[in-house]
């Protein structure tokens, strides 16, 4: 599956050395209608765009892509009244300690 939400990368260059390294929360969209939230650290910004690694396996830095999106696909929390965070918490997948947790 491709991501879709992809950004363009933006105009000039932030430079070849990292600016930070930030813990963060992406959002992909999938080519195939469904979004993945992953963990992963933003790297570098500029003109509204981020530039995040991720792991695709937790642990395994052989898996880890990276992707300029729009900052608004790129969060440090997610916040909200309990109400309505919890029912969505309880939906989402859990950990597993098999390989692809």
């Amino acid at each position: 599956m491709s991501i879709i939400n992809g950004a363009r990368t933006p105009h000039g260059s932030p430079g070849d050395r990292p600016q930070g390294n930030v813990p963060v929360i992406v959002r992909l969209a999938l080519d195939d209608g469904t979004e993945l939230w992953r963990p992963g650290r933003a790297n570098r910004w500029r003109d509204g765009c981020v530039l995040v690694i991720w792991e695709n396996i937790i642990g395994n830095g052989w898996s880890s892509q990276s992707a300029w999106l729009h900052e608004r696909d790129v969060t440090r929390a997610i916040a909200g009244p309990s109400e309505l965070l919890t029912p969505q918490w309880r939906e989402l997948p859990r950990w597993t300690t098999g390989a692809g947790h």
